[in-house]
């Protein structure tokens, strides 16, 4: 319980944790769409950052103030609740733009609206976590996601799920292991991604090679059978 509970003595990772977690939910929910449109090079627009390289390759995820949560939250609930809200709508483009053109719905502007939405997580999220992180939490956990479910509703429930439990693994890790919180975060991220790649039931490397197994072993005893009967 010490390893739990001695990181939360200190305001500074009690400020982190509340970030990351807000962080991670929103990042999550955006992340399925970047993940499905292909618009996961995006933070290679961002312009006009004035800090150091450091600061905006990694962030400052334990220096965040109070301010910077409460601002991230307020922007989080917005977005998130665009995002619900055009739930449908946003899900037909992202998987059939011709037939959502179609049936009149406006394309153009709701991808306008998903860009914009995008960029308001990255713009309220750069300046905390940096660059590298962001794109972990907006790319990965979705990633992972969709390797465990092909429906929407559960990939956005697994992609959140991922983000916020990435984040918090990662701050208690950094805190206890004395590592760049930062880093260990996409590196947990990332070994959550791995860890989908190989065991998902459905795409995962395991089940893609038992199914070549189980179908070799079908086509070789049809064949014996033909044979036999020949």
């Amino acid at each position: 319980m010490n390893w739990l509970t001695d990181p939360l003595q200190y305001p500074f990772m009690q400020r982190a944790l509340m970030e990351i977690m807000i962080i991670g939910v929103l990042c999550g929910l955006v992340g399925c769409f970047v993940v499905l449109r292909g618009l996961a090079f995006i933070l290679s627009r961002q312009g006009g950052f004035r800090r150091d390289l450091g600061s905006l390759l990694f962030g400052n995820i334990l220096g965040v103030s109070m301010t910077d949560v409460w601002v991230t939250l307020v922007v989080a609930l917005i977005v998130a609740g665009i995002l619900l809200a055009l739930l449908k709508e946003l899900t037909l483009v992202a998987f059939d733009p011709t037939m959502a053109r179609s049936a009149g719905y406006p394309v153009f502007a709701l991808d306008l609206l998903l860009l914009l939405l995008v960029s308001a997580t990255i713009v309220v999220s750069l300046q905390t976590v940096g660059n590298i992180l962001i794109l972990a939490l907006v790319v990965t956990p979705p990633a992972a996601a969709r390797l465990l479910t092909d429906r929407l509703g559960r990939m956005m429930l697994a992609s959140v799920g991922i983000a916020v439990g990435s984040g918090v693994a990662g701050l208690y890790i950094s805190f206890h292991a004395a590592t760049a919180a930062g880093a260990t975060v996409v590196l947990t991220a990332t070994a959550a991604f791995l860890v989908c790649l190989v065991f998902a039931p459905n795409h995962g490397l395991l089940s893609g090679y038992r199914a070549r197994r189980h179908g070799q072993h079908h086509a070789h005893h049809y064949h014996a059978g033909e044979e036999v009967e020949g």
